[in-house]
This record gives structure tokens, sequence and C-alpha cells, in this order.
């Protein structure tokens, strides 16, 4: 029976899931962040053989990673397949093919939302994607976002800071002094899924209504929430039902995040009867789903 490898890559962490034909799990794996576009080469290598180590050998292996944008990402992540695993058959796709697959039923649109945020969908003529541009110019609704908000508001005034915020800087970076926070941020090597982390601390801070918080939730999923309705209207038919799928980290988090978003995603689709949920699997297992098409 054959065996196939799934590997969902991100800016935080990489996953791999190995199943049989009949989706039956065999192996599972876990490392660091992948991302094709901002980590460096030396990392996702090293990732990758993390997170597939132990693993039996595979006959097919389908590659969904964060930041395969370009025919040179592609080809970085084909040649490194193909040196892991020389054996197997492989695809390489974007992350978020993997996320929309995990959903079974299919959803109408899927909202991914981790380190980055993207809005994807398949159709006739094959997967459409709005949003993401990567932490410096896009990334609406992300966890990044979220982390940003938070690490602003503390350096805006560390003294009007929540305890929650503080602790979470002092346990990360061993210091509570700006310019120190600052140096270490972007001293580090994955700046993106840094910041990312504090977005937990910001969902406390926005249950407990600080203003601040309640502020980065409203206009952070107005704008997430605007990217899904261009998405809507450009690439999907115009029918009532509208089954959306949340994919990622942050929805994970805490659940005001999805219900925020929920709100703000009504309010710019008023004609459309949403039906939102979350996959019933995780994105790695839509990576390995995808593999088993591949024979």
């Amino acid at each position: 029976m054959p065996f196939h490898l799934g590997i969902d890559s991100g800016g935080t962490s990489t996953r791999a899931m190995l199943v049989n034909e009949a989706g039956q799990v065999l192996f599972t794996g876990q490392a660091g962040s992948a991302n094709f576009t901002t980590s460096p080469p030396r990392l996702v290598r090293q990732n990758l053989q993390k997170a597939t180590s132990g693993c039996p050998e595979p006959d097919t292996v389908c590659l969904c990673g964060a930041g395969i944008l370009t025919k040179a990402t592609f080809l970085q992540a084909g040649d490194l397949l193909a040196e892991l695993f020389p054996k197997a058959r492989h695809r390489v796709t974007p992350d978020y093919y993997a996320a929309y697959a995990s959903f079974d039923p299919p959803v109408c649109v899927c909202v991914i939302s981790g380190t980055g945020s993207v809005v994807c969908s398949s159709g006739e003529h094959g997967f459409a994607k709005s949003g993401g541009g990567g932490f410096a110019i896009g990334d609406d609704g992300s966890a990044f976002r979220f982390g940003r908000a938070a690490l602003r508001h503390f350096l805006d005034d560390p003294d009007e800071c929540s305890c929650r915020v503080l602790q979470a800087i002092e346990k990360r970076f061993g210091t509570t002094e700006p310019a120190e926070v600052i140096a270490k941020v972007y001293g580090g090597r994955t700046v993106a899924s840094q910041v990312a982390k504090f977005a937990r601390p910001l969902a406390k801070d926005a249950a407990d209504g600080l203003p601040y918080a309640t502020e980065a939730l409203r206009s952070e999923f107005q704008a997430l929430a605007t990217v899904v309705a261009g998405h809507v209207h450009r690439f999907l038919p115009p029918r009532t039902p509208l089954s959306v799928g949340l994919s990622g980290g942050l929805w994970e988090i805490s659940l005001l995040f999805q219900r925020s978003f929920e709100k703000e995603l009504g309010e710019v689709l008023p004609q459309r009867e949403l039906h939102v949920r979350r996959p019933s699997k995780p994105p790695v297992y839509g990576a390995a789903k995808l593999a088993m098409n591949l024979l």
C-alpha cells in the first residue's frame, strides 16, 4: 500500500504527516518555521529535515509552503524535496492549498490567518488567492498584525501596558527595556513569527476591554473582511449561502478572534447567508490528501 507524505511549512512551524491509501495516519512530525521567502535557506532545510526525521519512505510527497511565490522558490522547494525524498513523486504548492484541502466538505472560501493571512478558493479555473503580501506590506488580520499592535502599545506607553503583555515581553526577550526589546525583535532570525507570539496576550487584553486591543480587533478584521468581500465578488458566483472556512493558528488562540471577524464579515457581506466553520483536520492533513492525488 502506498505511503503519502504531506508537509505544511509556515512562518511559525513546519508539520509533516504520513498517511496510507485509507487515510490512516502513520507518522507525524513537527519543527520550526520554514518560509521560502523570509527564512534563511539553511533554516528551511533544517526544519524540513527535522519535521520528517524518522518518517518511513513515502511514495508521494506534497509540500505546501509559506513563501512559495516565485519560480525560484518553487524550484528551491522542488529541489529540496528531490534531495530529501529521491524515490518519491512530489508536488510543491503555496501553503494555502493545504488549508483549503483540509475542509471536508469543501468550503466556498477559506480565510487563513496564522503568522500571515490569505484568502483563497477553488473553482473551474483553479485556485484563486487574495490578500497576503507578507508582514511588511500586507497580511491584514494576522497574528503578526495583532502582535505588532501589542508591541506598539507597549512602546507608546510601557506604564499603561497590561501585566500579561509585559510578562510575555519579559519571557520572550529577557527584558522590558523598550530599546532592548526593539533590538531583540529586529535581531531575531524570524521577525514575523516573533512578533506574532504577542497576539495571544492581546486577545486577553481585548477580552478585558482594553481600548487599544478592541480597536485592533475592529480595524484588522474590518480590513480582512474587506479582502474576503473583494475575493467573493471577483471569484465566486452570486449565490446567497456562503460557506467560509477559518484555518490557521490565529483562530485557535481565542474564540473572540472568530466572533469579531464574523461580525465584520457580516457588515461587508450583508446580503449573504454566511456559514462560518473551522476544519476538523489540520492543514497538514490537507497536504497529505494532495499527496494522495499524485498516484
